[in-house]
């Protein structure tokens, strides 16, 4: 349903790469690319995300980069490595240890085989556990629809560890926020609009903060 040529391409940059490097073994490709594109195919995504179990690396993988002459416009804040292919379309790198205890999966997607693409659980925890404040859109809608088809997602993260319930209460909070005000609701529509849902969907994408409130 999705054109993801680009993601694609863009995959194949990080995973040149991350061989150039010899990490390619310790990457994972996660974030909503990789649960849409791999797994629902709901919504449209546009950057390729990659989860590295290494420590240091960074700065190997941008020398790397910066001699592929992919992009002149790398940025490195310390914490993760982002390269700008065009104005909606990014590939970044992040190292990061699982949240799960099956973190991955060993696959192909596209042209590309023997890749481990991080599990659904997996994608959808990160979510929470590094943004639960920000609200983002798309990870409302993917955390809805991941609740529908696993109802028991939030009480598996915390026995696992891998959710506190204070990130459990941020997101609750900040998802509150959102249903209560008429202005963020409607810059959650738009944006929701942008990524057009598939129909099957469409309606986890139009209430999906108050699905998830009423889980909570």
């Amino acid at each position: 349903m999705y054109d993801f040529s680009s993601q694609a391409k863009m995959l194949g940059y990080a995973i040149q790469v991350l061989k150039e490097v010899n990490v390619y073994d310790q990457a994972s490709f996660g974030g909503g690319t990789a649960l849409s594109a791999y797994y629902w195919n709901h919504r449209y995504s546009t950057d390729v995300d990659i989860f590295l179990t290494t420590s240091g690396s960074l700065p190997q993988l941008r020398a790397a980069i910066q001699k592929m002459n992919i992009s002149d416009d790398i940025r490195f804040p310390g914490n993760y490595l982002e390269i700008l292919i065009s104005d909606t379309e990014k590939i970044q790198f992040f190292e990061t240890k699982p949240k799960m205890p099956q973190g991955r999966i060993l696959t192909s997607i596209w042209e590309f085989n023997d890749i481990y693409i991080e599990g659904i659980e997996e994608i959808l925890v990160k979510k929470i556990y590094y943004r639960a404040h920000k609200g983002n859109t798309r990870d409302i809608f993917d955390i809805a629809v991941g609740l529908a088809k696993n109802p028991n997602f939030f009480q598996l993260c915390l026995s696992e560890k891998a959710l506190t319930q204070e990130h459990v209460d941020i997101f609750k909070n900040t998802l509150m926020m959102i249903t209560n005000n008429k202005e963020l609701m409607a810059i959650y529509q738009d944006e929701i609009a942008l990524m057009e849902p598939a129909k099957e969907y469409l309606d986890f994408a139009n209430h999906a903060p108050q699905i998830i409130l009423d889980c909570l």
